[in-house]
């Protein structure tokens, strides 16, 4: 890419773990859709207060009631 391009970031759950999850960004050139870059990122959800891991589904299923 170069500057002035458009790009395009398309984003995916490729895995819902226990304590996980994981996402795969893909970027695109809007102008002829090359892939310019793929990347797998696990994301985790910490209870801060416990430094402590959360349940990935319980933590969504809570935060989905508010």
């Amino acid at each position: 890419a170069k500057f002035g391009d458009y790009i395009i970031i398309r984003t995916n759950i490729e895995k819902v773990g226990k304590k996980s999850i994981t996402f795969r960004h893909t970027l695109f050139r809007e102008s002829d859709n090359a892939i310019l870059a793929s990347v797998n990122a696990t994301r985790f959800i910490m209870d801060l207060k416990k430094n402590e891991l959360r349940d990935v589904m319980k933590f969504l299923s809570e935060y989905l009631k508010k």
